[in-house]
């Protein structure tokens, strides 16, 4: 873990934010895609418990890592920020907490292959499939996810 990494958990730490203790991380590379273009850069990534206890995680390009002391419950929210727009996809299972996300957005509407929840607007709706690189990727898709930053 970089000393950034550890003064950020410390920070959050003496601030009542989350209590974490240091170790072992789980490292998750995003893709994000823009109807079928790829390009898109995460900004920010935010880890929230159950609790509510926040955790800004630290990007490193298009990768961020998630302390093991952060799956004391089954699943985290996950706030992603980018340019234009912010991502909250809810509930996503600790085990989905690695390998990479490959996150597809739409403006126009998705391709039949996506399993999108019926009535919603391909604007605010996030598909994320989760690759492990071992076994089936699992997809998700939720919809209200996305909120356009004026």
């Amino acid at each position: 873990m970089s000393y950034r990494s550890l003064l950020v958990i410390w920070t959050l730490s003496l601030a009542g934010v989350v209590s974490i203790e240091a170790g072992s991380t789980r490292s998750v590379r995003l893709k994000i895609r823009l109807d079928q273009t790829t390009g898109l850069h995460a900004t920010s990534v935010v880890l929230t418990s159950p609790t509510g206890r926040k955790y800004p995680a630290v990007l490193r390009g298009d990768e961020f890592d998630v302390p093991e002391g952060l799956f004391s419950s089954a699943s985290l929210d996950v706030a992603i920020g980018l340019p234009n727009e912010s991502l909250h996809l809810v509930a996503i299972s600790q085990d989905d907490f690695r390998g990479t996300w490959d996150v597809f957005l739409s403006d126009n509407g998705f391709p039949s292959r996506f399993a999108v929840p019926k009535k919603a607007k391909a604007s605010e709706v996030c598909v994320v499939t989760f690759e492990w690189g071992v076994g089936d990727p699992r997809e998700m898709a939720q919809s209200k996810c996305r909120q356009r930053l004026h």
